[in-house]
């Protein structure tokens, strides 16, 4: 177990790719030609920029400033280029932000599972945000929780990612790796009302921990099945085994 304590105001930055474009025929602007709403299991909701409330429609193109929450025993797959997969677990809700070809997933509350089976192109880039982070990945996959407002967990399942701190008053840069089977999660506090502390902590992971909707993402997926078996000690068996039951 690895353990840091800094007084920080937390960024983890995650990447995923994409590719963005604006098309002069819309409205809003796109945060990338490519990104849908492919399909929903349950109930969702789809707001734009303005709050309105939108009319849910099969592989629906997501604008910037848009937001889609899920309820109860729903989920939402987000589609990316037909090469990444973003799956938002049941009472989540994430809203989206596009500058350039940069694409931000808000995660507000709830849990949001990705997995990116193409190396990230130059150029391209996606970040999911939490209040209390923000998380950066190329070619891998893995699920953030976020547990309450100061709490925000990041699962491993490929691939590896580089949680950078950056303390604010100094500028001071301290970096972390999360690799394949580690969980890193941070906390932070305010030891007083001037300062904020950040705990990350770094830590090996059991199948046990595996929620059901990203179990099931596994089940459905041989090639993501192949690479967690090779990168990871976890057994892939017993996960998907148990898929089912946990969902």
């Amino acid at each position: 177990m690895k353990k840091r304590l800094f007084a920080i105001v937390l960024a983890v930055l995650i990447v995923l790719p994409f590719i963005a474009s604006a098309s002069a025929a819309d409205t809003e602007s796109t945060v990338a030609v490519t990104l849908k709403l492919e399909a929903v299991d349950g109930t969702a909701a789809v707001a734009n920029k303005a709050g309105k409330k939108l009319t849910i429609t099969k592989s629906m193109k997501l604008f910037n400033g848009y937001s889609v929450a899920t309820a109860a025993e729903s989920y939402a797959y987000l589609n990316l280029d037909n090469t990444k997969a973003v799956k938002m677990d049941a009472s989540s809700k994430i809203e989206l932000r596009e500058s350039g070809k940069k694409l931000e997933a808000l995660l507000k509350s709830g849990n949001l599972f990705f997995n990116v089976s193409k190396p990230l192109e130059e150029g391209e880039s996606l970040n999911i945000r939490t209040s209390t982070m923000v998380a950066g990945i190329r070619g891998t996959s893995g699920w953030v929780n976020v547990i309450d407002s100061k709490t925000t967990e990041i699962h491993m399942l490929t691939g590896s990612v580089e949680l950078t701190c950056t303390d604010p008053v100094t500028g001071e840069v301290t970096t972390e790796t999360v690799s394949a089977g580690e969980v890193a999660t941070l906390t932070v506090e305010e030891a007083a009302p001037v300062n904020i502390n950040s705990d990350i902590t770094i830590e090996i992971y059991t199948e046990e921990v595996v929620p059901g909707y990203v179990a099931q993402a596994i089940k459905s997926d041989a090639e993501l099945q192949e690479l967690i078996t090779e990168e990871t000690a976890l057994s892939v068996p017993v996960i998907i085994g148990s898929a089912d039951e946990k969902l």
